[in-house]
């Protein structure tokens, strides 16, 4: 039975003092304590990530997206965008949180969950690393790492994606055959 998911909006300060929106996907009653964070992908927004946020609130998981404000063509501020979902799962009140994302969000998501004493664990969706930076950090994870990986491609970096899961203790990798980088979205467009 599908939960009821109201859905709250709201606008907080970054670690570098500009201002992101998050969207908060409540189910009705929540069945489980703690909350998930999506992080979207590089030059993409909260609403990529809509369906599979509100699929996980109607399922009783208390779900939240966010835009990030750190990015620009020639530097998509990683580092600084998993700090901003760290300061999204305070601002919020979480105790446990579950980071994800989907391809720069994914590297995103894993500083989260590498930063944050809170995290239970990464979930990657077909995770592209920038600079060796999801390397080192995967190394370093003490909690778990679950990666969703489509077919290589230019859009997913050949899928060296799998490296950084790979890298991870504590990690597991799944390729999803057939599946493309947009395909991880929900929705996507056309331009991805």
């Amino acid at each position: 039975r599908a939960h009821q998911v109201r859905v709250v909006e709201g606008v907080i300060l970054s670690v570098t003092g500009c201002e992101f929106d998050y969207r908060l996907y409540r189910p009705a009653p929540p069945a489980a304590e703690g909350l998930v964070i999506l992080g979207p992908g590089f030059l993409r927004g909260k609403e990529h990530l809509a369906g599979l946020a509100r699929a996980l609130a109607a399922a009783g998981l208390p779900t939240a997206t966010l835009d990030y404000c750190n990015g620009r063509l020639w530097d998509g501020g990683h580092y600084q965008n998993g700090l901003d979902m760290v300061r999204l799962a305070q601002h919020l009140g979480a105790r446990r949180v579950v980071y994800g994302g989907f391809s720069a969000g994914a590297l995103a998501a894993l500083v989260a969950g590498y930063r944050d004493p809170q995290a239970l664990g990464v979930i990657a969706l077909d995770l592209v690393d920038a600079d060796g930076l999801g390397l080192r950090l995967a190394a370093g994870l003490d909690k778990p790492l679950i990666g969703l990986m489509g077919e290589p491609s230019a859009c997913n970096a050949g899928a060296r994606g799998l490296q950084v899961l790979k890298a991870s203790r504590l990690g597991r990798a799944e390729s999803v055959p057939g599946a493309g980088h947009c395909d991880f979205e929900s929705p996507t467009d056309g331009f991805c």
